[in-house]
């Protein structure tokens, strides 16, 4: 643990949220290769730092650390204020 929040403190950009996505992928599977592990059905891949290489990216962090966390519950708010479950325990909410 005391690495990540090294890692998190690399500069003022480390702790910012460089992405955010859902796996929607059935067929995804848990491999050595991130880009297809993150794509994993009922997870979320959030990543911290940099995100300058992807269209609209604007975090220029000299850091960039991945995670996918499995079987997450992710509530949205509204602007009006109404909270809506999209996933709940890594199942999406219909």
């Amino acid at each position: 643990m005391q690495r990540v929040n090294n890692t998190l403190e690399t500069d003022g950009w480390a702790k910012v949220v460089g992405e955010f996505a859902f796996g929607i992928n059935p067929k995804a599977r848990f491999v050595e290769e991130f880009l297809e592990a993150e794509k994993i059905l009922g997870t979320i891949h959030i990543a911290f730092g940099n995100n300058t290489d992807m269209l609209g990216g604007r975090n220029p962090s000299k850091n960039h650390m991945d995670f996918l966390v499995s079987k997450p519950t992710v509530k949205v708010t509204k602007k009006s204020g109404e909270t809506i479950t999209v996933l709940k325990d890594g199942r999406f909410q219909i």
